[in-house]
C-alpha cells in the first residue's frame, strides 16, 4: 500500500493521503505499508468475508479528506462480518483512528506484536466490540498499551509480554495460560478469567467489576478497589 501504484479497484487510482480505503474480499491478502510515514485515510472499511494481514508502517484515520476530494470522511475503522461470512484481520503495524474501530459480530481482529518485525498496536483507537479482539504480545518485556477503551465483546490477551489497559473499558477478558502481565491503569468492568502462568496488576484505585477467575499471580497490593460479585482464586 502506497501513494504511487495505480493498484486499486476503481479505475486503478493511485491512492492519495486522506481518500477512503475499502479493502474486498476478493482482495484478501498481505497489505505492506510503504511510506516511511505511514499512510493517512479518512475513513476504512474491510468488507465481510475478507481475510487481511496489515503489516509494516502506520495507519492513521482522521477527518482530513484528500485535497479536491468529493469524500466524506468518517475518521473511522469497520470491520463487517455477518452470519455467513466471518472475517479475519491482523494489525501487526500500528493503528489509529480518531473516531475508533468496530468489530462486528462474527469478526477477529488480532494485534500482534513481537518488538521486532510485528509491532502491532491500537494506540488510542476506541474499540466497539461486538465480536472478538486479541492482543497476542508475544516476547516477555515487552509492553503495548491500549489508550483508547474497549466496550463490549471477547477480549483475549495472549504471549508473554504485558498489556497495559489505559482507559475505563469492558467486557468478556480472557488472560491465555501465557498470557505474561495484565496491567490494569483504568477500570474493568465485566468477565475477567486467568489462566495459570498469567500475571494481573494495576494502579491504586482501578476497579474491577464482573465474574472473576483467577489461576495465576495477582498483585493485590496495587489493586486496592476490588467489587467480585463472584470470584474463584
Amino acid at each position: 500500500w502506497n501513494t504511487s501504484d495505480s493498484n486499486w479497484t476503481n479505475e486503478q487510482v493511485v491512492f492519495a493521503p486522506g481518500d477512503y480505503a475499502k479493502f474486498l474480499v476478493s482482495g484478501s491478502d498481505t497489505v505492506t505499508i510503504i511510506p516511511y510515514g505511514g499512510i493517512q485515510v479518512s475513513g476504512m472499511e474491510i468488507e465481510e468475508g475478507s481475510d487481511y494481514v496489515f503489516t509494516g508502517n502506520k495507519i492513521t484515520g482522521n477527518m482530513t479528506v484528500a485535497s479536491n476530494s468529493t469524500i466524506t470522511a468518517t475518521g473511522a475503522l469497520e470491520i463487517k462480518a455477518d452470519a455467513s461470512n466471518a472475517t479475519t484481520v491482523v494489525f501487526e503495524n500500528q493503528v489509529d483512528f480518531m473516531n475508533g474501530m468496530t468489530i462486528a459480530n462474527n469478526a477477529t481482529v488480532a494485534v500482534s506484536n513481537n518488538g521486532t518485525n510485528k509491532l502491532g498496536t491500537l494506540g488510542t483507537t476506541a474499540v466497539t466490540n461486538n465480536g472478538d479482539l486479541i492482543f497476542n504480545i508475544e516476547t516477555a518485556g515487552n509492553v503495548v498499551t491500549q489508550s483508547g477503551s474497549i466496550t463490549g465483546g471477547n477480549v483475549t490477551k495472549q504471549g508473554a509480554g504485558t498489556l497495559v489497559i489505559g482507559a475505563a473499558s469492558g467486557g468478556n477478558f480472557v488472560q491465555a495460560q501465557d498470557g505474561g502481565v495484565v496491567d490494569l491503569q483504568a477500570d474493568w468492568t465485566g468477565s475477567y478469567t486467568q489462566a495459570a502462568g498469567g500475571t494481573l496488576t494495576g494502579k491504586n484505585g482501578v476497579t474491577l467489576n464482573g465474574n472473576v477467575e483467577l489461576a495465576g499471580a495477582v498483585r493485590p497490593d496495587d489493586i486496592m478497589n476490588v467489587a467480585y460479585p463472584h470470584l474463584d482464586v
